[in-house]
């Protein structure tokens, strides 16, 4: 997210610039799109990791925020990112506390995405179908909000 001017580096921390404090008010659907693009930028699916939970050796990996720093993971991985990151975000911003983003999972699938609440309305993203390996030129951002409740 600095990357993208919504903080800056002062004094030994980030900080929200005044970038992220206008778009925060004026436009959280957005943030949350850019919070999405960040993490797909980061993040490469994890095909042995898949294999092996499927398997049922899931349980010697690491969860999906530890595999955010080496930049891989599977489904479960960048839905708990997604709501983590979302979580930071709203720490800084009042108005982001009307969006909530949590992770939702159908263990006969064997997959999570993230649900995002907006008064009434819950959309579901899954933004691991998305990741196209950090190349998003394909991606139209629209399609994040894809299926309604």
């Amino acid at each position: 997210m600095a990357k993208l001017g919504y903080f800056k580096y002062k004094n030994g921390k980030y900080v929200p610039t005044e970038k992220f404090n206008r778009t925060a008010k004026s436009n959280p659907k957005k943030l949350l799109e850019d919070t999405f693009s960040t993490i797909e930028k980061r993040m490469d699916y994890d095909h042995i990791k898949c294999m092996a939970s499927e398997i049922g050796l899931g349980n010697f990996f690491k969860s999906g925020i530890e595999c955010y720093e080496p930049g891989k993971g599977i489904c479960g991985d960048y839905a708990e990112i997604v709501e983590a990151g979302w979580k930071i975000l709203q720490k800084y911003s009042p108005e982001l506390r009307k969006i909530e983003v949590f992770t939702v999972g159908d263990f006969n699938m064997e997959h999570a995405w993230n649900g995002i609440k907006y008064g009434q309305n819950v959309t579901y993203v899954d933004i691991t179908w998305h990741d196209s390996g950090g190349d998003l030129s394909a991606v139209d951002s629209k399609h994040y909000f894809t299926r309604k409740n």
